[in-house]
């Protein structure tokens, strides 16, 4: 249905498609027009003339962006937003890749904040700043810290190095990181923060079988793409040697994880990371459906190799080094029925841009 509307849109006006759908009264195209407008919008932007592109002319608006994202390299990037936040300019074929936006900062401070135009252009340029240099990125991220504007590229420049970390191992000139547990009080039992944690705490080392899991290992995992709206979880399996990064949606509830299966195969650990530049984080309900999913996918993975292991789910909060306290504040639902089996022992987990930089 989908395809013979597009293919009608790009044979006709916008004003023939409206008297068609005014004159038939056809509902399923007027659905069809919302999906293909939140399609583009999830590919293009927000930007009208992208979206009407996207929309009217797809091959070329997607040849386009396309283009422009593989030209991109980090030098440009960063004179691009070097050259933003100085005059508040774009240049060449920036309006491509980023947009600008209004943020609500107090007066007198910058009103504007730089970001990619995309869900699907930040995941594209994630990616291919994953295979980057440690030293590139982070020296990247730091020069993005010393203006307000791009903290939602800073973010993203983050989530590629966490990225490319976690799924390239930890070489024995990087220390692993030691994550550490972070607990609620009894007033907000959906409130985390390391500032409960006491200083005798356990570590996350002293769980056996959380450490057993390794979510964080000197061994590189491959990275596996995962769009639950397209593929669903097809690609997810029982290997401990696969990080999951997921693709899809607007505001995806968490950034990746990874299925374990512990050496005495008694247990299944699933490790959901989640990034954050900010040393408190606000998360999402939307999460726990898809961290449902993942855990029945994971029994039916189990109950075909015959192994009857308890599937438990880890919370791991990935932040920048420099903060005192860090804080995930999970959604209301943490303590309600709607988790089912969600829950799971939380922690932070600091990774310092300093210690990276030779």
């Amino acid at each position: 249905m989908i395809d013979a509307v597009l293919q009608l849109l790009q044979t006709k006006t916008a004003d023939d498609v409206e008297n068609l759908v005014e004159k038939a009264g056809q509902v399923p195209v007027d659905n069809a027009l919302k999906i293909l407008v939140n399609s583009a919008t999830e590919e293009f932007g927000f930007t009208p003339r992208d979206v009407y592109d996207g929309v009217l002319n797809l091959p070329v608006t997607m040849q386009r962006h396309v283009a422009a994202v593989r030209d991109l390299n980090i030098p440009d990037l960063t004179t691009l937003v070097e050259t933003f936040a100085y005059c508040h300019e774009l240049i060449g074929l920036s309006h491509r890749v980023v947009a600008v936006e209004p943020c609500a900062f107090l007066l007198n401070r910058e009103k504007w904040v730089i970001d990619f135009k995309s869900i699907q252009i930040a995941n594209q340029v994630v990616e291919w700043m994953r295979t980057e240099d440690d030293n590139h990125l982070w020296r990247m991220y730091n020069i993005f810290r010393k203006s307000s504007v791009t903290s939602p590229l800073r973010g993203r420049i983050f989530e590629a190095i966490v990225h490319r970390n976690l799924s390239g191992g930890w070489r024995s000139d990087r220390p692993v990181p030691q994550p550490m547990h972070m607990v609620s009080d009894g007033g907000d039992a959906h409130s985390f923060s390391t500032s409960r944690s006491s200083l005798t705490s356990s570590p996350f080392a002293s769980d056996a079988s959380l450490s057993s899991s390794e979510p964080f290992r000197a061994e590189p995992r491959t990275a596996v793409q995962v769009n639950f709206t397209t593929h669903g979880l097809s690609n997810v399996t029982l290997d401990n040697d696969k990080y999951y990064i997921l693709t899809a949606g607007t505001h995806p509830p968490f950034t990746s994880f990874t299925v374990n299966l512990t050496p005495d195969r008694h247990t299944t650990i699933i490790s959901v990371f989640q990034t954050t530049i900010s040393p408190t984080y606000q998360g999402s309900a939307e999460g726990y459906p898809l961290i449902r999913k993942i855990m029945s996918h994971v029994r039916q993975l189990l109950k075909g190799v015959d192994v009857n292991a308890t599937v438990q789910v880890a919370y791991f909060l990935v932040c920048p080094g420099g903060e005192s306290e860090y804080e995930w504040q999970m959604p209301v639902e943490w303590n309600g029925v709607n988790t089912d089996g969600c829950h799971g022992d939380v922690f932070s987990v600091c990774i310092n841009p300093a210690a990276r930089l030779v």
